[in-house]
């Protein structure tokens, strides 16, 4: 028996057996509270699964480890030019060749691009994001197939007669069934013969962050690819490029030596590399892209901060309710004190019905962040109808997001379960056992705690408040604004000949024929092609310079945003031509080249003279074209830019074989789409057809930053009102409880009933106005963050900030009234006997 009682005097296997009778007696009083503890369970679990679903976005793109073998070995290489607009560029192909062949520091260097290919499948050609790659890019970085091999390094996939690549697990899934019988099979990439040789793992998706492609094959594969003289030129830099590291080889040390090489490279071709560096990053220090990196980790924080705010409410909600049960709680906690029970022992039991309580919260909330992940990644997959790019976060619960939430929760069981705690334990045992429960008439002391609990929530609720109205006014003013064309009754349709492998004379003819039968389809007003369609974020930009002003370098002449658009386009998407004419069919290869201008740059070109029959010249041309058409103005970039300079040009004088068809159409536009999807099958069923929508669609990626602000917040505000009315309701109700004495004493002494009413309200009034003045000052801060996401109204408008407190002040008094009209209908003489 001694040798048992020395063992439990053990500290470890003395604390374990406290923890479990604590947990037992915290489950056996939660289970006795059903009530409030299903309230308090749903409250922790809404405020922990925000910040959990939040945290699974940002740990994905900013803090997962790549899917390789020792990432930390690997370094990013780029190119630095002076005068530049991004100071880490990718690299030319032939540089890349020379750094690979000629560093000692490195065990490998892999190049890798995006692409995007015509992928025919079954009969149905679709588009796929793609990433030309070296052939050394898996084994550099260890990815091991799941099914055949990789790239050979020492075989020339662009001699051989079926070039080879190799499957994503995804496009593996869900384009070939998972066929394991793949391997080695023919499949048609851009009109050309390839076989699958392997299929990459389930977690790997490149080493682009956020991008998830298809397949992947060798840059070699020129005819597949479309390349052309990219690949030969110095002069183009369009390829990312990632080393590994010898053993013992450091960063600086690789740097200096890539230093050497670039400098060598400068002597021998000046004409490119002059004033061409290299710069080594590790790898695991880039996201996204060095320049945007420092704004990401930005936002990361701005936006965790806000749901924060919500822990933030939902732990006070707590806190205000522990505190209520505390003091219902009295008897018990000073009998357990009058028995022995040490103060720090009963600290420790009401923290473990807290942690119980935020560990049920935290499951919850881990339910909710799955959910969200769910509906978060279903949302990026239909993103790929609007932009032509495969999404893929991966957004998963890992360790990290186990561990996040694991310290939520201690947080959360901290935030409101240490002061409630402390104060429940802080009994004096003279007094408390032989006070009546309801002595206590105004207590105001022993409210305090709640009130500064109620007043924190009115503020934080009034900032997310103010935060979603700001945005959600935002949004109705995009909407509002004019983007200079209307997009209504316009649909869409994508066409990739060179996919197909067609040269630019028969794209050429393919489009005539393709828009003179649609332009004969019922209900088609106009047809026309683009380039590129505004308000969508695929931008063109070129030099450009008037005659006489051409002189000089072109990178020092005006940067003008363009597009080429066939005949027709201004009619189909009704712009208006303010002077000269628009493009005709007479503006062929053969013919002179013309251009149309907008205003803007009519304006910042020939102030007050007229624009028409002057000419431009191009920085990439020695030819002019002259101006036969001046446009008006619109919005080319985002919704909220200013006006901007913008050309456009005759597609067919361009030379691109991948146009955008636009049409207008009357009623209703699904025939339309089907009619135009089954007659380029029968035209040319191996030319891609992507995106065909409305241009209203199209042009809606314009709006995703304001709609993602007014969703964003709009939930926060709306969560954190329901939990401050919640919270203000429970502490009203509760003081007004604690004050029956009271009331029934002044309503025996000849109190009115709405004077009662006017006590109890003018309490939650001057809480809740407390509350509106720390919030509006913490607005007036927080807001200016803003303002990259507003359109047409200011951070600190003026109508939002007194609307939005009025609104809540509203909220406040309707939870107050509540309680308030329950205490007003009190009988006197039932309130004086209680106890």
């Amino acid at each position: 028996m001694r040798a048992m009682e020395e063992c439990r005097e053990v500290r470890g296997i003395s604390s374990i057996e406290i923890l479990a009778k604590d947990l037992r007696f915290a489950f056996r009083m939660l289970r006795k509270s059903t009530t409030f503890s299903v309230i308090a369970v749903l409250t922790l679990g809404l405020g922990i699964g925000a910040n959990t679903a939040i945290f699974t976005v940002i740990n994905a793109i900013l803090f997962r480890p790549l899917p390789v073998e020792s990432p930390r070995q690997l370094v990013n290489v780029y190119n630095s030019s002076s005068g530049e607009i991004l100071d880490h560029l990718p690299l030319a192909y032939p540089d890349y060749l020379d750094y690979r062949d000629n560093s000692k520091t490195l065990l490998g260097l892999v190049g890798f691009a995006p692409n995007f290919l015509a992928l025919d499948n079954q009969g149905e050609t679709e588009m796929i994001t793609a990433e030309a790659v070296s052939t050394n890019y898996f084994d550099v970085l260890g990815v091991r197939p799941i099914l055949g091999h990789t790239f050979d390094d020492s075989k020339d996939f662009a001699a051989s007669p079926y070039p080879a690549i190799v499957l994503s697990y995804n496009t593996w899934q869900l384009k070939f069934a998972a066929d394991p019988a793949i391997i080695g099979k023919p499949v048609h990439l851009n009109g050309n013969l390839v076989t699958v040789i392997g299929v990459a793992p389930p977690n790997f998706s490149g080493l682009l962050r956020g991008l998830s492609p298809g397949l992947w094959l060798p840059v070699s594969m020129d005819p597949v690819l479309h390349l052309g003289d990219p690949v030969q030129d110095r002069g183009s830099q369009w390829l990312f490029v990632t080393g590994r590291l010898k053993p013992g080889v450091t960063s600086g040390q690789a740097q200096a030596e890539l230093k050497t090489i670039a400098e060598r490279l400068a002597l021998q071709y000046p004409n490119s590399n002059k004033n061409r560096g290299a710069i080594i990053i590790p790898t695991n220090q880039v996201k996204i892209l060095p320049e945007i990196d420092g704004a990401l980790y930005a936002a990361s924080f701005v936006v965790l901060a806000f749901v924060g705010l919500i822990l933030l409410i939902a732990c006070a909600n707590i806190a205000g309710m522990l505190l209520a049960r505390a003091s219902v709680r009295k008897k018990e906690i000073t009998l357990r004190l009058a028995l022995g029970a040490s103060r720090p022992r009963l600290i420790r039991q009401l923290l473990t019905e807290s942690l119980l309580l935020s560990l049920f919260g935290g499951g919850l909330g881990l339910l909710l962040s799955a959910v969200f992940d769910r509906m978060l990644s279903s949302a990026l997959d239909g993103l790929h109808l609007v932009v032509p790019v495969q999404i893929g976060l991966g957004l998963t619960l890992d360790i990290r997001v186990f561990a996040f939430t694991l310290v939520v929760v201690t947080l959360a069981t901290l935030l409101f379960g240490l002061v409630p705690a402390f104060r429940a334990s802080r009994v004096s045992l003279s007094s408390a056992l032989n006070e009546e429960s309801g002595a206590a008439g105004g207590g105001r002391p022993k409210h305090r705690a709640l009130k500064l609990l109620v007043v924190g929530q009115v503020a934080t609720s009034l900032l997310l408040l103010i935060c979603a109205g700001l945005s959600l006014r935002s949004m109705k003013n995009a909407f509002r604004v004019d983007p200079g064309f209307k997009p209504e009754g316009v649909i869409t349709a994508s066409f990739f000949p060179s996919f197909a492998g067609l040269s630019v004379p028969q794209s050429r003819n393919y489009y005539d024929e393709l828009t003179s039968s649609v332009a004969q389809f019922p209900g088609v007003q106009s047809v026309s092609l683009a380039e590129r369609l505004p308000l969508t974020f695929v931008i063109q930009v070129t030099t450009c310079a008037p005659q006489s002003k051409d002189t000089g370098p072109s990178d020092k002449w005006q940067n003008v945003d363009r597009s080429g658009v066939g005949p027709g386009y201004f009619r189909t998407m009704q712009i208006p031509i303010l002077r000269g004419r628009e493009f005709s069919e007479q503006d062929n290869a053969s013919s002179p080249l013309v251009v149309i201008v907008n205003q803007t740059l009519a304006n910042l070109f020939w102030p007050g003279q007229d624009p028409i029959g002057k000419k431009v010249r191009f920085g990439s041309d020695d030819r002019y074209s002259e101006v036969v058409g001046v446009a008006r103005d619109g919005k080319y970039r985002t919704l909220g830019e200013l006006p901007r300079p913008y050309i456009y040009r005759p597609a067919i004088q361009q030379g691109n074989p991948d146009l955008t068809l636009v049409a207008r159409v009357y009623g209703d536009t699904r025939p339309a789409f089907a009619a135009i999807r089954d007659y380029a099958r029968r035209l040319d069923s191996h030319i891609p057809v992507m995106q065909l929508q409305p241009l209203e669609d199209k042009t809606s990626v314009s709006l995703l930053l304001p709609r993602t602000g007014a969703a964003l917040f709009g939930m926060l505000g709306l969560l954190g009102l329901v939990l401050a009315a919640v919270g203000l309701y429970g502490v009203i109700a509760y003081t007004a409880g604690q004050r029956t004495r009271e009331i029934g004493i002044r309503m025996a002494l000849g109190a009115k009933p709405r004077e009662i009413l006017r006590l109890i309200l003018g309490q939650g009034l001057a809480l809740t106005l407390v509350g509106i003045g720390f919030g509006l000052a913490a607005a007036f801060a927080a807001t200016r963050l803003l303002s990259i996401m507003l359109y047409g109204i200011s951070p600190t408008d003026a109508l939002t900030f007194v609307g939005i407190s009025l609104f809540l002040l509203l909220i406040a008094l309707t939870a107050s009234f509540i309680p308030a009209r329950r205490a007003m209908r009190l009988d006197p003489m039932v309130a004086l006997r209680h106890e």
